[in-house]
């Protein structure tokens, strides 16, 4: 793997597991388009309703809502599900924490991500938490909020909200790692090529390659600019094997 030039919640919390099997790793020509932490922005939306048409696939990897602000998480699934459900390419997409509530006891099929889940196979939604979806041939597993992938065979994607633990792209700008203490030991006998992540709104480096010895894995994270007309996010293209984010930075690799 070579570099171009490489340039906030706490996760510690209770899991599931979705269970998938893939194999290969990353050949087929395909380019997407990654991006994470819309937090409910109907610029952001439209934008990437509007850029759509231009990729194989858009990856969303968590925060599509916004837990503070006013409006209710039901009201919010359902402006999301209009979105996501609309756009000219497939799109995979995992939940965040922002997306994530627990039922309480009561009967919520929106809660604990049941609101994304019950998308799947709706409109452009091709694959959800817990899904692994071919896309001409390159496997995409869609890792939840609360949740670690049981691989017993290798994805070329894992898309998954918080980078690892450990990960400088796990760290952001006031020093704090927010990074998911167990995804990497959940796939660290699989690793994926590319893990896509969010969660991080100002981290230390948009990508990084993990682990630290032997790396085997490129984590790219896309990013939060509250200010940006449009959201930050990371172009992919699997042919040339490269990859560019709306700032400028790139990567490449094999």
């Amino acid at each position: 793997m070579e570099a171009l030039a490489i340039a906030s919640e706490d996760p510690h919390r209770v899991r599931a597991s979705s269970k998938v099997g893939v194999d290969t790793c990353l050949r087929p020509l395909m380019r997407l388009l990654h991006v994470a932490d819309l937090h409910l922005n109907q610029r952001w939306f439209d934008w990437v309703t509007q850029q759509s048409s231009k990729y194989d696939a858009v990856i969303v990897a968590g925060d599509l809502q916004n837990a503070w602000v006013k409006e209710g998480m039901h009201a919010q699934a359902k402006t999301i599900a209009k979105f996501l459900t609309s756009l000219s390419a497939p799109c995979l997409v995992a939940t965040g924490n922002h997306d994530y509530w627990t039922a309480r006891g009561s009967t919520d099929v929106y809660a604990e991500g049941g609101w994304l889940r019950i998308l799947r196979g709706k409109g452009s939604v091709r694959a959800a938490d817990g899904d692994v979806s071919d896309i001409a041939g390159l496997r995409v597993c869609c890792n939840g909020w609360l949740q670690v992938p049981d691989l017993f065979a290798q994805a070329d994607i894992i898309v998954t909200h918080a980078p690892p633990t450990g990960a400088p792209c796990a760290t952001g700008s006031e020093g704090m790692d927010a990074g998911d203490p167990e995804i990497w030991s959940a796939v660290s006998d699989c690793p994926p090529t590319l893990m896509l992540c969010g969660h991080v709104h100002q981290p230390r480096s948009f990508a990084c390659q993990w682990p630290p010895v032997n790396p085997t894995t490129w984590i790219l994270v896309s990013g939060y600019d509250e200010a940006s007309p449009v959201p930050q996010h990371w172009i992919i293209d699997t042919d040339s094997k490269q990859a560019v984010h709306s700032t400028g930075i790139g990567i490449a690799w094999g």
